[in-house]
């Protein structure tokens, strides 16, 4: 395989993580999240789409699971897909991320989970123990880290406004707009979204919101 390949979907990975509802304090939970989630996951699994195979995404997103678990069944996916035979061993990891961030007092990033706890940052997923999972599980494939999130000051608890951007699609070296009705926000705008990876692995029906460049 060489660097430039297009992906195929037999061996992509996708993992799905984030939330949209907090528990621990309402005024978090955004709805828009979810919606968002759904629509990146439809469009991957898609026939007229990407055509991801079902076994090929893991989905975690709302899961209540605690993040010392996530990290396990992150690494076990990956794990056990490396397992398999030549042709369909993976060789692009997509990691997308949609919820809230935050920094805590030592400046080490976390993903806010369904977990979260905002007197307790060790709640949520540490930034840095996913690139563990992922650098040491799928050391041989190549890497796109994606995000829809807010940034959350975990001490005051007070969120940044929301910038909002039309989505783009780059294509390869082209840039192309779309829209996709139904995605929420208004007039087909939404919370800036980003992922970063190779342009030909979005088509023309992905959500319009999603922005890929090889990174």
């Amino acid at each position: 395989m060489t660097a430039t390949a297009p992906p195929t979907p037999d061996t992509t990975l996708v993992v799905m993580l984030g939330a949209s509802q907090y528990p621990r304090d309402e005024k978090l939970s955004n709805e828009q999240f979810l919606h968002t989630a759904e629509a990146v996951r439809q469009y991957f699994q898609s026939r007229d789409a990407f055509a991801l195979p079902s076994d090929n995404l893991l989905w975690l997103f709302d899961s209540p699971e605690a993040p010392s678990e996530l990290d396990g069944r992150i690494r076990d996916f990956l794990r056990s897909a490396r397992q398999r035979d030549e042709a369909s061993r993976p060789r692009d990891v997509i990691v997308y991320y949609i919820g809230h961030g935050f920094f805590d007092d030592q400046k080490s990033y976390f993903l806010a989970l369904h977990s979260l706890r905002p007197d307790a940052p060790d709640s949520s997923y540490r930034f840095k123990s996913l690139q563990l999972a992922i650098k040491s599980e799928a050391r041989h494939a190549r890497k796109y880290p994606g995000r829809y999130s807010d940034r959350l000051n975990i001490d005051s608890q007070k969120e940044r406004r929301p910038s909002h951007v039309t989505g783009r699609i780059h294509r390869q070296h082209r840039r192309r707009a779309a829209r996709v009705s139904g995605l929420g926000g208004t007039g087909g705008r939404v919370a800036g979204t980003e992922l970063r990876g190779c342009g030909h692995l979005l088509r023309p029906s992905a959500p319009a919101h999603v922005v890929l460049s090889r990174g």
